[in-house]
């Protein structure tokens, strides 16, 4: 499994490098909105546009934003004093021409005129004709932003928590939020709140991207600390609407959170969802260092990107399978292969016993149980025989007791065998035992035999 090992640690190394990628873009874009904040309150306070000049502020705005060349929905700057409005927003056709901009003027019983913006031949703005006037009821001091901006030190930056936010005509709601920051003037005194609306979406953009170029069941989503999913990869993105965006109980737009994917239809989803979640100490806001997880078939990588008051939190992952398929394929034939051998050494170890077994009971009934058989058949003649023929010399025409003098002179001779076999085998282990460089002469067997003939045939009684 070393080598397993191995693939999945370059395979996280992947998903770390996957999710600083979408880091960067995040953080690319979103000190894009702050230059924005900084360049407009600069401008404010330094005196080189007036708020209320709205044929000079609003094209100023207008370049502005596109210098930036980031994507964004609107820029609203409500008056502390007298509470007009000015914006710049993007829509897109039919609303507005290819340059997408428009102008919210000065608020009149607080409702809005919306101006076209036109751009000239040198590439300026200017206001062109009124699109259209909203009801009355348009508010400051009612924006969720206003109170984050209200009155605070100057280039204190504040960006909100997710909300669902009107559209246009083609994109009747959008997932958005907010960066808000205070305007003051060069006498030091808080002249304006503004906020910077702009769509999840674009932090999120790169997502599919970057899902498109890792492994064909990677996942990369971003979750909001409220746990509200900001952006995911692999959704039907060509819909108007974002498959995050859906109407509840009570048929209002609602915003889906990492509890509302199953762990039937989103395993991956779920399964780092909830482990992020107690990792974090149940509180997703909370400091808590980047990590990576191995869990129930999954791989996944956590990481957070923090800007000024707000967190980011994403989360790349991939089931194992995705980069050690071939292994795990490899490991299951392997230890297939494994067992079938196993068990191949079991019934052919059990053959071998068998074998064993038979050879060993043939082998003890011929050279063990048949000879001490003779043996006993032998002592038991001799035990019952008459040796007094022997000296009354009456053995001739007696073929019994010819026979039992055979048998026990071959049984003698077999003992002596013995003998020697048995003074052999101690000799040379005793000359193991003592480690000798030269083995002692061995006794011929003629010797040895005729003394042990002569001590036998001494003891003997024939």
């Amino acid at each position: 499994m070393l080598g397993t090992t191995k693939i999945l640690e370059l395979a996280e190394l992947k998903q770390r490098d996957t999710s600083a990628q979408v880091l960067s873009h995040m953080d690319s874009y979103v000190s894009s909105l702050i230059s924005i904040a900084n360049i407009t309150s600069s401008a404010v306070q330094l005196g080189t546009v007036d708020l209320e000049d709205y044929d000079r502020f609003g094209p100023f705005l207008a370049l502005t934003v596109r210098g930036v060349s980031k994507k964004l929905l609107f820029v609203t700057i409500f008056n502390n004093s007298t509470q007009n409005f000015v914006g710049v927003g993007f829509l897109g056709p039919p609303d507005v021409p290819a340059f997408g901009y428009l102008v919210v003027n000065k608020t009149c019983q607080f409702f809005l005129v919306y101006y076209r913006l036109q751009q000239t031949t040198n590439g300026t703005f200017s206001l062109g004709g009124v699109i259209a006037r909203t009801a009355p009821g348009v508010q400051a001091w009612k924006r969720s932003w206003w109170s984050a901006v209200d009155r605070v030190p100057p280039n204190t930056i504040s960006i909100s928590n997710p909300t669902l936010a009107v559209g246009n005509s083609i994109v009747p709601i959008v997932l958005a939020q907010y960066l808000s920051f205070p305007i003051w003037d060069s006498q030091g005194n808080f002249v304006a709140g503004a906020a910077i609306m702009f769509a999840a979406a674009e932090l999120s953009s790169q997502l599919d991207l970057l899902r498109a170029k890792a492994t064909r069941n990677s996942l990369f989503y971003i979750v909001a600390p409220t746990g509200q999913m900001l952006g995911m990869s692999g959704l039907n993105t060509s819909s108007t609407i974002s498959p995050l965006i859906y109407r509840d109980a009570a048929n209002n737009w609602a915003l889906k959170t990492i509890w509302d994917f199953s762990l039937d239809d989103f395993p991956l989803t779920n399964i780092s969802a909830s482990t992020v979640f107690s990792y974090s100490g149940l509180n997703l806001s909370s400091d808590f260092e980047d990590a990576n997880f191995r869990k129930s078939g999954y791989f996944f990588q956590v990481t957070s990107y923090r800007q000024a008051n707000f967190k980011w939190i994403i989360v790349s992952g991939a089931p194992m399978t995705d980069y050690i398929a071939n292994s795990l394929e490899l490991q299951t034939k392997l230890s297939d292969d494994l067992n079938t051998t196993n068990r191949n050494i079991i019934i052919i170890s059990a053959c071998i016993v068998i074998a064993m077994s038979f050879c060993s009971a043939l082998l003890t009934e011929v050279t063990i149980l048949r000879p001490f058989h003779y043996m006993l058949q032998v002592m038991a003649k001799a035990t019952k025989f008459d040796f007094s023929m022997i000296k009354d010399k009456s053995l001739n025409g007696n073929s019994d007791t010819r026979t039992i003098i055979s048998d026990v002179r071959l049984l003698q001779d077999r003992f002596v065998e013995m003998l020697l076999v048995f003074a052999n085998a101690v000799k040379q282990n005793k000359s193991l035992a003592n480690r000798a460089g030269s083995s002692v002469p061995r006794p011929s067997v003629s010797v040895a035999k005729e003394s042990a003939a002569h001590l036998v045939e001494g003891a003997s009684p024939v």
